[in-house]
């Protein structure tokens, strides 16, 4: 089995490669795509100079690409416009099963730019046969040793909030806290990655995959109170507030790197489509008999 892998140095990409099976052969896309290509190329003269050189025949591409910094246009418009480049180029090589990771913040009513980014790209693979999108929950990796629980960005998305409850008493929570904090264990999803393309499953399919159960956000700190073993304090912000002093903040000191979207992203998930039992179950067996071979 053949596999195009886009975004190979993201961190569920990374975990991938390093637990694969052999039946999947990888190769890594590695060329950077060029904002100002992705937005003035046509189709045709995208894929004449970003693929052109492929010779491989792929039975599945496999793409974990987000582009979150943009200058001139939109993170909404340039992943649009990149998804599009890309299914075009699928169709040129051939490759007849997609898989897009999409994220928990996609879906048709969401208000944060990183959502919609996802979800218009979600709906560019629909028109194609056999395409799967994945929307994992906040991904996560629990290193027990040292305590502490590593994410996203090359397992470094937790670290500020690593470093606030280890450091203050009091912990911020931006609202109500009830908002849905799903979590999705990055070795679960590299399994269920496997399994979609060793048994070729779920096809033409959005799937939520999130780890156990629903949970809030203040269940989510409180679940890391107690697997740090320390007692905190949760004082609870209105979200209004915290979006007007990081707009303040960056009128008064104009190259601070601050944002808002993580906020926005923190409280806007939803799990649209629940396939929970039943992927959790394929992965316990498939971790089984992974375990009978060896």
């Amino acid at each position: 089995m053949k596999l195009l892998l886009f975004g190979s140095n993201t961190y569920p990409a990374q975990y991938f490669l390093n637990n694969l099976n052999k039946l999947i052969s990888v190769t890594n896309y590695n060329k950077r795509f060029e904002h100002i290509d992705i937005l003035n190329l046509d189709n045709q003269l995208f894929f004449d100079k970003y693929f052109s050189s492929i010779n491989d025949n792929f039975d599945y591409s496999l793409n974990f690409v987000h582009i979150h910094d943009t200058k001139n246009c939109s993170t909404i418009e340039i992943n649009k416009r990149l998804t599009e480049r890309l299914i075009f180029a699928f169709t040129k090589l051939q490759i007849k099963r997609n898989i897009y990771i999409s994220s928990v913040n996609s879906f048709k009513q969401t208000i944060t730019e990183y959502g919609k980014a996802k979800f218009y790209s979600e709906e560019i693979y629909k028109t194609i046969s056999n395409s799967i999108v994945v929307r994992p929950s906040t991904i996560i990796e629990i290193d027990y040793q040292n305590r502490r629980i590593k994410g996203g960005k090359k397992g470094k998305s937790f670290d500020g909030l690593d470093k606030l409850i280890s450091k203050s008493l009091i912990v911020p929570v931006p609202g109500s806290g009830n908002y849905l904090q799903t979590i999705c264990f990055v070795d679960d999803l590299a399994k269920f990655i496997e399994c979609i393309i060793i048994d070729n499953i779920f096809s033409n399919k959005t799937i939520n995959f999130f780890s156990g159960e629903f949970i809030s956000y203040t269940k989510f700190l409180n679940i890391y109170f107690d697997f740090k073993k320390i007692k905190r304090f949760k004082l609870y912000i209105p979200k209004i507030l915290i979006l007007f002093a990081i707009k303040l903040l960056k009128l008064l000191v104009p190259n601070l790197n601050l944002s808002s979207k993580n906020i926005d992203n923190l409280t806007n998930q939803k799990i649209e489509f629940n396939f929970s039992q039943n992927i959790n179950k394929l992965i316990h067996l498939k971790k089984i008999c992974d375990i009978n071979k060896i």
